[in-house]
């Protein structure tokens, strides 16, 4: 059993290997170091991981690889990748280096989503993932892309898309998903948890339902973020079909 585990990481090794010379020799040259050091196998199987979702959605002419990476970009991604071993999360790490890939080989915008990535738990990310998705967004008077407005969703079903029900975990995960930069605050946008009100009939006075919403506005950094780790290489404002 042990001996066909090494055998299938080895084939995994040696593809991502090859992988990396198409695009990137430095960066097979490094993960070549990373084995002299004997890394454990738990990075090693994230980061084949990470190539192989890559690789799938390279450009190919005549069998060869049309695109290179710069190697500052793979090396970040294979160091800080190799720690994740969460499907949805080893996607973004392999879309940031997908969308990387140009004729020259000198791209290094992603170097600033990479960086936030690393950062993000997966509770954080499949924030990101929904609001980015279903946000109405416009192409605003500097024409950049943005959400047009924020979503208020009713708590339960906010539990459901981030799969956790601890209303203190994700009041923590809101804050520093704010301190990112990735959703907005203030203007009087919801910016997270807040209790449900209604207007008093008689009264005319707003009185508290006892039921919890959640409201949130991604900025367009965070869409930027979400649109680059989709593996995108166009304009951001040509990725959704929805604009206004």
């Amino acid at each position: 059993m042990i001996e066909e585990k090494l055998k299938i990481l080895e084939k995994g090794i040696e593809s991502a290997q090859k992988f990396l010379e198409n695009i990137c020799s430095p960066a097979s040259e490094e993960l070549g170091l990373m084995l002299r050091d004997k890394v454990r196998q738990w990075r090693l199987n994230n980061i084949i991981k990470i190539l192989n979702k890559s690789s799938g959605n390279f450009d190919f002419e005549n069998d060869q690889l049309i695109l290179k990476a710069h190697p500052r970009i793979v090396s970040e991604i294979m160091e800080k990748g190799s720690w994740q071993d969460n499907e949805e999360i080893q996607s973004l790490w392999a879309g940031l280096l997908t969308s990387s890939l140009d004729s020259s080989g000198r791209n290094d915008e992603n170097i600033i989503f990479i960086n936030i990535l690393n950062k993000l738990t997966v509770r954080q990310v499949r924030i990101i993932k929904y609001f980015a998705e279903k946000s109405p967004k416009k192409i605003d008077s500097q024409s950049q892309l943005t959400t047009e407005s924020g979503i208020i969703l009713d708590s339960d079903i906010f539990f459901r898309i981030v799969e956790c029900q601890d209303i203190d975990i994700l009041s923590s995960e809101i804050k520093h998903l704010n301190s990112l930069g990735l959703v907005e605050s203030g203007f009087g946008l919801a910016c997270g948890f807040f209790e449900e009100t209604k207007k008093d009939p008689a009264s005319h006075a707003a009185i508290k339902t006892g039921r919890y919403c959640v409201g949130l506005k991604l900025s367009s950094l965070a869409l930027r973020l979400y649109i680059k780790g989709q593996g995108f290489k166009g304009k951001m404002n040509d990725f959704f079909d929805d604009l206004k």
